[in-house]
């Protein structure tokens, strides 16, 4: 009984248990991807050119998301905030200096960056602000760095459409104005993840890098 009991002590000692390999994602080179989800954060700062009228001089930061379907097409929405340095006649019966525009957003570059550090770039923004009206913005520009993270600068040109109602002076009354701009960007591809039901968007570079270690 003793030797059998031995012998199968040793049968299972000569058994090595190994753990298994952890599972993984796949490896995904996001770099190489032609279309994918991407984010900007700009920021204008300019004044309107009126004739006849003092100018106003004003600020603004614009968050923008979309999809982009190759470096010379991308598409978004975004929405930001407005400030106006000096609020004249042409904006009287709005004592708030404070405007938000929610816009669509068009983009591309002129041609390829892939093997460039600077290339020239198209945007057009087309939207509504509150306490202005409708808007359309575009821009011309260089952008350096790589596709994927790039910062951008450009001149801008906005017309600026302006609810008459709220004006009250008659020989001051303006219908439209329009503005030059310095236009500073840094647009970043991101990559969308699902968590359960939700979706975050997490920079591409600092997820492509994480990848990367865990390959």
């Amino acid at each position: 009984m003793l030797s059998l009991s031995a012998a199968l002590y040793a049968q299972d000692a000569d058994k090595v248990i190994l753990p298994q390999k952890p599972h993984r994602a796949p490896y995904v080179d996001y770099t190489q991807r032609e279309t994918g989800f991407w984010c900007a954060l700009d920021f204008d700062a300019g004044s309107t050119v009126l004739l006849n009228h003092r100018n106003m001089q004003s600020v603004q930061v614009t968050y923008t998301a979309g999809y982009r379907f190759n470096e010379y097409l991308k598409v978004g929405v975004g929405v930001g905030a407005k400030y106006y340095v000096n609020n004249n006649e042409a904006r009287r019966g709005s004592s708030n200096c404070w405007t938000f525009p929610l816009l669509v957003n068009v983009r591309g570059n002129f041609i390829s960056q892939a093997d460039r550090s600077m290339v020239p770039y198209w945007s057009v923004n087309v939207g509504s602000a509150i306490n202005d009206g409708f808007f359309i913005t575009p821009t011309l520009g260089l952008r350096f760095g790589e596709q994927r993270n790039s910062w951008l600068l450009g001149i801008s040109y906005s017309f600026n459409h302006i609810n008459t109602d709220k004006l009250t002076a008659p020989a001051t009354r303006v219908n439209s104005m329009s503005a030059l701009l310095l236009h500073v960007g840094y647009e970043f591809w991101c990559t969308q993840l699902y968590i359960g039901r939700y979706s975050v968007f997490y920079a591409e570079h600092l997820l492509h890098n994480f990848s990367k270690k865990t390959a």
